[in-house]
């Protein structure tokens, strides 16, 4: 069984030259971006993604899910969708699945690579949640 956990960040998006809080994951101590960025140029690709917004994270993960995909990422001029990667959220009786890593349609050539590569993530659904709950007390934090 894998684990997640979701840290604090601060990032910088766009012009804007202040910092806005932001989710890092962490898949088994190891966090996710700098492997995904990693995986992008090594076959030529430079998505330039980045955390999301806790807010928006918090709603992608505790209700999101719910539709058939949801970002993780976001781009880094702050607009979730401009260069998002979305994964599948399936969520039985005691898992949460995590899988079908994808970018936009604009690089689809990427698609069948992202699955591959990235696989499926199997977390246990107490400690998942734990975790999504643990990024609305991070938001209600900040207001």
């Amino acid at each position: 069984m894998d684990t997640i956990e979701f840290r604090l960040t601060y990032f910088e998006y766009g012009a804007d030259g202040y910092s806005s809080s932001a989710v890092d994951i962490f898949i088994n101590d190891e966090n996710l971006l700098p492997r995904i960025h990693e995986f992008e140029h090594s076959v030529g690709c430079n998505g330039g993604h980045a955390p999301i917004w806790i807010k928006e994270f918090y709603e992608n993960l505790s209700e999101g899910y719910k539709k058939n995909s949801i970002p993780i990422y976001g781009c880094v001029c702050g607009v979730t969708d401009c260069c998002a990667i979305y994964i599948t959220v399936e969520v039985s009786d005691k898992t949460v699945t995590w899988k079908n890593f994808i970018l936009p349609d604009e690089y689809l050539f990427n698609k069948i690579i992202y699955q591959r590569r990235f696989g499926e993530f199997f977390f246990d659904k107490a400690q998942y949640f734990r975790e999504v709950e643990k990024l609305n007390r991070l938001f209600k934090a900040e207001e």
